[in-house]
Order: structure tokens, then sequence, then C-alpha cells
């Protein structure tokens, strides 16, 4: 079990970070590895900026720590670590992320008992650790190869491949993808069946990568000699030029005359263009006759400074406990099976829901890798405030007014062909998907099919990544290594019968036996009586309990020797 890091901090800054016991443990503590690379990332993102370790000390100082650089430079040597809120203070500072700050550190939770009485040893327990890549290491390997696909026959084929390679070394079975059709899962693997992008969510989130992951190994490229797109017809001016100027310009806050400035068109053109979209289901804010709503101005007062009233420390934990307790129900995890999934005893965690002393950084790590949620997500609520240099309360960014994947998705594409100073018809020329459809996709209306993003991609010059980035709510971790060599695979269904058949006459125990052949202890008894009703002669271990259980034995035997089995 690892040490628990926030032990012995009750008081006192964080300057007094390190444990006396947590020097003993290697998995955690001082010089390990997870602190090595968390102050590798300070120190790129502190380069990138070009601020001096008294710059940084002095913008993410908070009220419960004392001036100084010392606690930064021990935190880039690696020697020690940092609060939660801290952290986010080190990102805001830096212009990054929470995310971006434990980037390359990842927690494999440990083995969770269903009832308390069911733990295995330790001995015997598969535990918790963490897997810590080096600087500039992907989390995920490229794909041997990229080939070209053009049918939607050849995306499913990769999708397959996918989804079968990860399956496997995560070592789930088809019933763990999160599908409600076991069945279609089947089929998906197989490359039966299309995936909709809403089932590549659902197995992305059960195998903890990234939705571009799945797609990856292709890129699209339109057919050789593709006709022309047909010239228009009809009117020869386009009265749907100036939607997506309008819609960008309005949303932008501005008025329809200046709208009307930008374009050169007058302002009751900018409001019935205004009407129309919106009577497509486009969504523009309301105005009264084009004007801008009021804003609050904020009134003026004293400036209070950095220190206690600066930052109200009671709310900011009350938040972090909050979404820890809210993301755990969800989970369907005790606060027992959430200490043993993070490897540290029922204090530290309890202490995170309680609104107790500030959770460490790596502590939080462990728990968002244990409930299946981001980083970031254990601080959702929480914003860094550039001008004061603090933490605040983001109603914005609260838990319950979360956006869908549709709509985070479709503001991507829609930021990505913005850049290029594309227009829809554009896209829409490039990719041959129709207008409307790629409107729907940007408003969130509309999913669309993996071979549609990767229309898509190929259309805006971009990569998939860029399309899914900020979209899932999962944590994501690298997968193992292949179990098996290249040309390989897992034994057949006739090897684990004979490996089964093998142990179970050598006397071996059914945990044994489950940890062998990658089974449950319980699916071990299951695959005896079905060798046994089959006909094959499969000792018992132990005697009939009933006349009933002994006819059925000899019934058994009888049938055996008619018909020996392989």
């Amino acid at each position: 079990m690892l040490a628990d890091p926030d032990r012995a901090q009750e008081e006192g800054g964080e300057d007094d970070l390190v444990v006396s016991d947590e020097a003993e443990v290697t998995e955690i503590g001082p010089g390990c590895p997870a602190f090595i690379r968390l102050g590798s990332n300070v120190r790129d993102l502190r380069t990138a900026t070009g601020m001096t370790l008294d710059s940084l000390a002095d913008a993410a100082s908070g009220p419960d720590r004392r001036p100084g650089h010392s606690w930064v430079g021990q935190l880039e040597a690696g020697r020690t670590q940092t609060g939660v809120l801290a952290a986010m203070r080190l990102a805001g500072a830096l212009g990054s992320t929470l995310d971006g700050l434990v980037e390359g550190i990842f927690w494999n939770p440990g083995e969770i008992a269903r009832r308390p009485g069911e733990r295995r040893p330790d001995s015997e327990r598969l535990g918790g650790f963490f897997t810590v890549l080096p600087p500039g290491e992907p989390a995920f390997e490229a794909p041997p190869e990229v080939p070209v696909v053009g049918r939607r026959e050849e995306v499913v084929a990769v999708i397959a491949r996918n989804v079968g390679d990860a399956r496997a070394r995560r070592h789930l079975r088809r019933r763990d993808l999160g599908l409600a059709d076991t069945a279609g899962a089947g089929l998906i693997e197989s490359g039966e069946r299309q995936p909709e992008l809403a089932a590549v969510l659902t197995i992305a989130r059960a195998l903890e990568v990234p939705p571009e992951f799945l797609l990856r190994g292709m890129r699209w490229e339109p057919p050789a000699g593709s006709p022309t797109p047909p010239r228009r017809r009809g009117r020869r001016h386009d009265f749907h030029a100036n939607d997506d100027a309008v819609t960008r310009l309005w949303r932008d806050d501005l008025t329809a005359a200046e709208i009307a400035v930008r374009l050169g068109i007058s302002p009751p053109s900018v409001e019935g263009i205004v009407r129309r979209l919106r009577a497509r289901g486009v969504s523009l804010p309301s105005r009264t006759r084009g004007r801008r709503a009021p804003r609050a101005v904020p009134e003026e007062g004293p400036s209070t400074g950095k220190g206690p009233a600066a930052e109200d420390l009671g709310l900011l934990r009350g938040r972090v406990a909050g979404n820890l307790r809210r993301y755990r129900l969800a989970a369907g995890l005790s606060l027992e099976q959430l200490a043993e999934a993070t490897e540290s005893s029922l204090t530290p965690v309890w202490r995170a829901e309680t609104v107790g002393p500030e959770p460490r950084l790596t502590t939080v790590v462990r728990i968002a890798g244990a409930l299946g949620v981001p980083v970031a997500a254990i601080t959702r609520g929480i914003g860094w405030d550039p001008r004061d240099g603090r933490l605040a309360l983001d109603a914005a960014d609260a838990p319950a007014g979360e956006p869908e994947f549709g709509r985070r998705l479709g503001a991507n594409i829609r930021r990505c062909r913005r850049e290029p100073h594309l227009s829809q018809e554009d896209v829409a020329a490039r990719t041959g998907i129709c207008r409307s459809h790629l409107g729907a996709i940007e408003c969130g209306d509309a999913l669309p099919r993996p071979i549609t993003l990767l229309i898509l991609a190929h259309g805006l010059e971009t990569e998939l990544g860029e399309l899914f980035a900020g979209t899932y709510d999962w944590y994501v971790r690298p997968l193992p290594p292949p179990e098996y060599a290249e040309g390989e695979g897992p034994p057949s269904k006739a090897e684990r019968q004979e490996r089964l058949l093998r142990m179970w006459g050598e006397g071996a125990s059914t945990r044994a036996i489950a940890d062998a052949l990658d089974l449950t202890p319980s699916a071990v008894g299951g695959r005896i009586d079905e060798l046994r009703a089959v006909g094959i002669d499969v000792p018992y271990r132990h005697p009939p309990r009933s006349p009933t259980q002994l006819a059925t034995r000899l019934h058994r035997r009888r049938r055996s020797r008619r018909w020996p089995g392989p």
C-alpha cells in the first residue's frame, strides 16, 4: 500500500511537505518518477513562458503560503509535491491546465473487492501503480502504417482491429465494453457492423482511450477522377453567402449596424438573416432591436489584494469535496472501495470528501484514475482569475452545466473551419458533405459517422485529435504492451480446455485455475459442468450429497464411456 501523502498536513504551509514515511516508498515520495516528471513539466512550462522562480512563486502563492521561491525549486527538482489548489495556481500562472501539469503521470487502479470479505490477500491481489512516461514520449504508440481508406467497409475493418487490440491489452471481455448489446459489440469487433459515433465513444470510455485511438491507422482521400460538384442552378445571387459571417459576428456580440458595415450590406438585411437562421434552428442570442443586451457593470471597491480574504479556501475545498463525492457516487463505489483502488488508507479519501486539509496532487491523480474521470474534473467549477491572480468559483463551469459531446465536437469543427477562413460552402465543396448537414454537425444537432469525421479532417487539413480535443470526460491511460508478439495470438479454445482438464486433474485450486485461464473463480465450475454435460469424464472432488446427485454422476459416467470425448 502506498504511503499517505496527506498525513501530517493538517497545519502549516506546503513548504513542510516531505513526510518521513514517504521516503521509504519508491512508488511515491521524494525523488520518485512521479515527482520527477511533475517537476519536469513545471520547469518546461516555466521556461516556455520566460518566468523566473521568483516570479512564478509570487504569481502562484496563495493565502496559506509563505513567500519565497524555495518551494518551486524543490518542486522542479522532484523532491516534493504540492496540494491540488496550489497546483491550480501554478497551472494558471503558467497559462496551462491541471491536466497539463500532470501530463505523462497516470494511475492504474488496484483490484476492488465487491464485498469486504471477498478481498484477496495482498500477495494475490492486483495492486494499483503509477505509470510515468519520459518527457516527450506519447501515451499511445503510433500505428505502424496508415493506409488510405475510401469506403465504409475499410473504415469498419480498421475500427474492428483497433477495438480488438485495445480490448485484448486491457484484458476485458466484450460484455465490459459498455454496450447494451453484447452481440453487437462482437459484430463491431469482427468488422461485420458499422458502429455509430455514440458506440465508438462508449467503447472508448470502457477502454480508457481517447476516441481518436479507435479511428487511428487510416486516412481518407478522395478517389482519383472523382467528378466535380455540380454547378448551382437557379438565382445568380447566393442569398446565403453571408450566413456564416453573420452567425459568427452576432455571437461575438456585434450589433446589426456593425455587422452591416463589415459585410457591406444593410442592417435590415442582417436582421433578416438572423431571423431566417433562427427559423432554421441556429442558436443565436436574443436582443432588443438588434442591440446588445445590457451588461452589468461591477461596482468598484477598495482592492483587498492577496490574502486570506482574496481566496475563500473553505469554499474552494468544498467544491473539490463535492466533486469527489459526486463522481464517487456516480461510479457506485464506497469509501472503502475507493481507498482500495487508490492503494491508500481510508483517512485521506474521507478527508478529501469532508472539506478536510487540502489533498495532495498525487492523491487527486489516484482518485481521478480510480473514478475514471480526468484530473481537471475533480476541480471543476474552480477557475483562475488572471487579473487578480487568484482562484475563484466559476459558475459558468459548474458541474451542472457541462456541455454535451455533440456541441463540443461541433465547436471544434467550426473553429478548425474558421481558422483558415473557410465557409461552410468551401468545406462542402472540398468534402462533398451537404452544407445543411455540416451546419447541423457544427451546432451539435447531428453526430457524424466515423467516415464523415475522417472526410472532415481531410477537408479541414487537421488531425482527428484536434476535432476530439476537450470532447470526452473520462480518464485516459496508456495501454499495456501487447501480450503476444506479432503473428502470435491467444491460445485456442481446445488448448484452454486441455489446460483446464490438466490443472483440474493435478488438483490445482479453483483460484489458481482462474488466474491461469484469465477467468473468475465462479466461472471455473461452470466450465467443468459444461464439459461433464457433453460426456467428458472429469473427476469429482467431493462425494455426492444426495441420491439424485449420485444418479446424475452415474449417468454422466456411462455417457462418457460411450463417447470418451477429446
